[in-house]
């Protein structure tokens, strides 16, 4: 089975969100570590200059259910101020 949310896929609909034509988050539910890696070379990109913190702002990485029910929480609040 093909998976249909790429790493691609991700960064397209990120985009928006980075050129603030778009505000919501990006949650990557990281079960069993899943996306480890991909956390490693978010955090590369900005060491070398090739990203910034402002633009992965709304990208976020839970490790459980509860994590990612927070993170709705927390934006659906931080977006009614």
């Amino acid at each position: 089975m093909k998976n249909s949310y790429t790493i691609k896929g991700m960064f397209i609909r990120q985009l928006p969100v980075s050129l603030k034509q778009l505000d919501a988050p990006c949650i990557l539910y990281n079960l069993n570590g899943y996306y480890n890696s991909l956390k490693e070379l978010l955090n590369h990109m900005i060491e070398k200059g090739l990203s910034d913190q402002e633009r992965q702002k709304g990208i976020f990485f839970a490790d459980d259910l509860m994590q990612i029910q927070e993170m709705l929480s927390f934006v659906k609040a931080d977006g009614e101020k």
